[in-house]
């Protein structure tokens, strides 16, 4: 006779825990806006070197590029990336799942439109 002693079943081992979407939402749209700042940043510092660099147009200038990267920088990423580490923070604390949900991912929808709107209002 022969018993399954395994201690953890491989649908345990891969289950996220819960909560973890919306700290996932949070978190990927912070990354983006990493990403997207990081390189309208590097173009607006290479335009201190190269001023020649896009010149063409009128919205690609220094004085409209480096805020708009500060904005990105800044309002979406640290805010949407501390927001997702509050989230995995108070999911792993607490043990059970965000309770409103649908009101959590509203808010970073909500935070992600004014940093879209914001960087491009610049």
């Amino acid at each position: 006779m022969t018993a399954d002693t395994e201690s953890n079943p491989p649908e345990a081992a891969s289950a996220a825990p819960p909560g973890t979407s919306v700290a996932r939402i949070h978190l990927a749209a912070g990354s983006l806006f990493l990403i997207l700042g990081s390189i309208v940043g590097a173009i607006a510092a290479l335009q201190l070197v190269l001023p020649d660099l896009l010149s063409g147009y009128a919205v690609t200038t220094y004085g409209r590029l480096a805020p708009a990267a500060r904005v990105l920088l800044s309002d979406g990423w640290i805010t949407l990336g501390i927001l997702g580490l509050s989230y995995v923070a108070i999911v792993r604390v607490t043990g059970s799942e965000v309770r409103r949900r649908p009101l959590a991912i509203g808010g970073a929808a909500v935070v992600t439109l004014g940093v879209v709107a914001g960087a491009g209002g610049i």
